[in-house]
């Protein structure tokens, strides 16, 4: 272990290993290391979220054995967490696992001198114990056994629950202005007796305070705080320079209460900054005879400056200096943090425990304000998965607005003629009809998808799930719009449009057709593709993955890891449409979702969403005695139950034996759903998709199937003269849902509400009543000929949109 020890010291990537190896040491007793030997390892690599996520095992276990110990070799590493924290420093990953790591230990209270520090780590354990209370259906953690009190509750980030108005602060000629305090007028102009004025603000406890002057310039841009490219300001640690768009450090991290104090000389042209009186670097020039506005606000990111209720004079007022504001000191919270002292165990309750409007406005402001800190992208992340378990309770808003923010795409312009800095990608629709038979792989050699996986760029590695595959896409291709230029052919006719307007949309529809079409009837050459099959036990008609497909049965060599690199390829479309805002016509299990999003899923998940029909032999005490036939119905049944055997879950009893089925069948679209999964996550972001409710990605991705006629006409601008446009609208309304997704299809080559670009509806004077509507999908317009009737109206119109099968331009 000394030999592991100093090569830890050396190098990083052997940190991990020596971390684990003194957690097991300390676990079981033998020669543990000192506390001191890992503390040694976290200096020498702090900046590494991975070697700080490593030592929790071993410091949690120390902390259990030696509290004060713990306590006394960790405060130097916190407090210069703090100081980065305090001085700018901005890294979500790294704080995130200082949180994980740490939390535990700052937040048992009862350790003076790890209490009070900047980050906050107190709101880890309280979405841990909020998520617990939601997701067992238990009472909400109280800060204090008295429940009467609904603001004892609160997390420490909330300001007081007695939101009074803003107290009036002594200003020359100004006041609070969009979340900061600042003149109204020019400072020559505030005092014209006088070019010297001073102002002052106290040092709050865990955000930045910044004091510092802004130009008339500035203000005509209107942009009101530190945002707003400030000639100059200072915050106790770092003096910004926006115009010149430097960052000078000058001093040490100001501690809370600190009076961060900016001294302005017109007649000089200097401004001069200080904490407690003290100088923090030599006078910086600003321009003479500027129209300089004094002004406090909080760092960006923070909430808008509240001001205290208490009034506090200047406190250190250079000579012949006139003050401009009392001393500004931010609203202090009178509630108690949320501590281990007063930690409620989740408790068994048969009450509601819906959180009420209140304590759900709580519970957003501590995600709100714990967000910054927090890597949702991070599968290791404790305070990630806190976060996630809450957003079933959080509003739409809330999660569409603060935590769901997908990157934008590069949007591609390309012009017809030449130009076109896009891949073109041939689609043949007509290669999934044939009269001869197919077996489920040739089937799905010759599906939409396949054709796209076979010329999209790809990068060499291994297929998801195992095994060689020819690569898997690169992400990389999905960030822009359109990915590619279409060479479409729905027909053997030869006639093959090639564009990135209409036929380009289209491929997203056909795709959405060859996995949803079950009934063949009226296509009776047409092989659908095979990757996704009816779900046996939804009454609505929703598909699932084809978990026999792939299998060895197919007789097809790397035919699992292929379908494994397809289902990858699908996530990554699904992806890439909710980030276009293009929804695909897909209709698919809650199950799919909910893995997706990686909510707990229970078996009775899968036997309500996927297959009922296993419920049955669930239950059938025969069947799960008889290891060949459980193994048959169950895969991966005897390896479960051996598993449960070595960890000790239970005896080989009916019991065990169920628990182990029920754990194969949730499990038993994972070959699919993991890839498929992994795609959506590379191109949309974990971090977005761990902040949705499934229902909200299902919504993302593909839209919906059945709008309101309201939401129709909100997705048209209708530009056709009277009585004509009351006669389009009127036929319009008569049709069905079904009809209407028609409608968006023939005029835009797009199925599903929200539409990405609303339908323009134009007279075609050039036609006669005999004619059909033109749509132009590129543009999603439609030119429609002036019927003279209702009835006109509503039979061209019914009959334009059953034109489906053809290639749209």
């Amino acid at each position: 272990m000394v030999a592991l020890h100093r090569l830890s010291i050396q190098d990083p990537s052997v940190a991990p290993a020596f971390l684990t190896a003194a957690a097991s040491l300390k676990k079981t007793g033998n020669a543990p290391l000192p506390v001191t030997a890992v503390i040694a390892v976290l200096n020498r690599w702090w900046l590494r979220p991975t070697v700080i996520r490593c030592a929790k095992p071993f410091l949690d276990a120390a902390y259990a054995a030696n509290k004060e110990e713990v306590v006394g070799a960790l405060s130097p590493l916190l407090t210069h967490f703090d100081t980065l924290f305090r001085g700018g420093y901005r890294s979500r990953e790294l704080f995130s696992a200082v949180l994980d790591t740490f939390a535990d230990i700052v937040f048992d209270g009862k350790d003076t001198s790890v209490a009070g520090r900047s980050l906050p780590y107190h709101l880890v354990p309280l979405i841990v114990d909020v998520g617990a209370s939601l997701q067992s259906k238990a009472a909400l953690p109280a800060c204090t056994t008295n429940a009467a009190s609904l603001a004892q509750w609160q997390p420490l980030c909330a300001w007081d629950a007695k939101d009074e108005k803003a107290p009036e602060i002594k200003v020359a000629g100004g006041g609070l202005i969009k979340g900061a305090l600042r003149t109204s007028a020019p400072l020559n102009e505030v005092d014209p007796t006088t070019t010297k004025f001073y102002f002052e603000a106290v040092q709050p406890q865990d955000s930045r305070i910044l004091v510092g002057v802004v130009d008339q310039a500035t203000l005509d841009t209107n942009q009101a705080n530190k945002e707003m490219l400030s000639l100059v300001a200072f915050d106790g640690v770092n003096v910004e320079r926006k115009a010149r768009c430097s960052r000078h450090s000058w001093f040490t991290a100001p501690s809370t209460d600190d009076i961060i104090g900016c001294a302005v000389d017109l007649e000089a042209g200097t401004i001069t900054f200080s904490v407690n009186n003290t100088t923090c670097h030599p006078s910086i020039n600003i321009p003479k005879g500027s129209k300089l506005y004094a002004y406090v606000a909080m760092e960006s990111g923070a909430k808008p400056l509240e001001l205290s209720d208490t009034r506090r004079s200047v406190q250190y007022l250079p000579n012949a200096h006139t003050p401009i504001f009392e001393a500004v000191e931010v609203k202090k919270r009178t509630m108690e943090p949320y501590s281990s002292t007063k930690r409620a165990h989740v408790v068994d309750s048969k009450e509601d425990v819906s959180p009420s409007a209140a304590q759900l406005a709580y519970i957003e402001q501590t995600v709100k304000d714990l967000l910054p800190f927090v890597d949702m992208g991070s599968r290791q992340s404790m305070a990630a998965t806190a976060v996630a378990s809450l957003k079933s309770v959080l509003s739409t808003d809330f999660r569409e607005k603060v935590m769901a923010t997908p990157a934008p795409l590069r949007q591609i312009t390309p012009t017809r003629m030449g130009g076109m800095d896009l891949k073109t990608v041939s689609v043949k629709w007509y290669t999934l009809f044939s009269a001869a038979p197919r077996t489920p792989h040739e089937a799905l050699q010759h599906s939409v998808l396949a054709q796209l996986y076979q010329q999209l760029p790809k990068i060499a590695r291994s297929a998801p799930g195992g095994g060689k595959s020819g690569g898997v896409v690169d992400a990389t291709f999905m960030d822009q719009t359109p990915m590619f230029t279409t060479a479409l052919s729905v027909t053997d006719s030869g006639h093959m449009p090639i564009d990135a307007g209409g036929p380009y949309k289209q491929v997203w529809s056909l795709l959405s057709e060859e996995l949803m079409v079950v009934d063949n009837t009226d296509k009776p050459d047409f092989h659908r593709n095979p990757m996704f099959v009816q779900s046996l036990a939804s009454k609505a008609k929703v598909m699932v993955p084809n978990r026999l497909l792939g299998v060895a049965s197919e007789g097809q060599p790397g035919f699992e890891p292929y379908v494994a690199s397809l289902f990858n390829l699908l996530g990554m479309i699904m992806g890439h449409m909710a980030r276009a805002k293009f929804p695909i016509g897909l209709d698919l299990s809650p199950f799919l979702w909910k893995f997706v999003v990686e909510d707990p899923i229970t078996v009775e998940d899968y036997l309500s969403d996927v297959d009922g029909h296993l419920k049955d032999m669930l239950l059938d005490t025969a069947l799960l005695s008889d290891d060949e036939e459980a193994a048959e119905i169950f895969p991966g049944f005897l390896a479960r139950l051996a598993e449960m055997k070595r960890d000790g879950a239970g005896a080989d009893d009916i019991a065990t034996r169920k628990e182990a089925a029920s754990w194969c069948i949730v499990h038993m679209l994972d070959k699919q759903l993991l890839p498929l999964r992994n795609g959506l996550q590379r191109v949309l972001g974990r971090d977005v998709v761990m902040s949705l409710d499934w229902r909200a990605l299902e919504m993302m991705v593909c839209g919906e199937p059945h709008p309101s006629f309201e939401q129709v006409k909100a997705s048209i601008n209708c530009s056709l003269p009277e009585p004509h446009a009351t006669m389009f609208w009127k036929a319009l309304e008569g049709l069905t849902p079904e009809d209407w997704g028609k409608f968006f299809f023939f005029c835009s080559s797009q199925r599903r509400f929200p539409l990405n670009r609303k339908i323009g509806v134009f007279p075609d004077p050039r036609s006669t009543p005999n004619h059909l509507p033109v749509a132009s999908t590129c543009f999603s317009q439609v030119r429609i000929p002036l019927y003279p009737t209702q009835e006109a109206w509503t039979a061209k119109l019914k009959e334009a949109i059953e034109c489906q099968q053809m290639e749209l331009a």
